[in-house]
């Protein structure tokens, strides 16, 4: 059995040493992590595009089992492969671009 100085001294070492490895993991996290450029699209942009996500029932089709995690492509990802006509059309009919399938 520890007598209370010695359950003290364990306390302090034991929460000195997880915080120093805690703060050399996080160090290491983020010298490790890519460095991300920093966003151009302004805050209106994405907001419109969210918006338009909502209104447009995307979240109808682009969901795991209709609940939890949304799955979504970027908007812009789709603009850059498909170009405006595509996106244009798959919002107004999404049931004509794909007929009997949940996309």
């Amino acid at each position: 059995m520890l007598t209370k100085s010695q359950a003290r001294t364990f306390f302090f070492v034991g929460t000195g040493l997880c915080a120093i490895a805690f703060l050399g993991l996080t160090a290491d996290t983020f010298r490790r992590s890519p460095r991300r450029p920093t966003p151009t699209r302004s805050l209106r942009t994405w907001s419109r595009a969210s918006t338009s996500w909502e209104s447009s029932n995307c979240m109808g089709c682009h969901t795991l089992f209709g609940e939890g995690r949304l799955l979504r492509a970027r908007a812009h990802q789709v603009y850059e492969r498909r170009g405006e006509a595509f996106i244009r059309a798959q919002l107004a009919d999404p049931e004509k671009m794909f007929p009997g399938s949940a996309r």
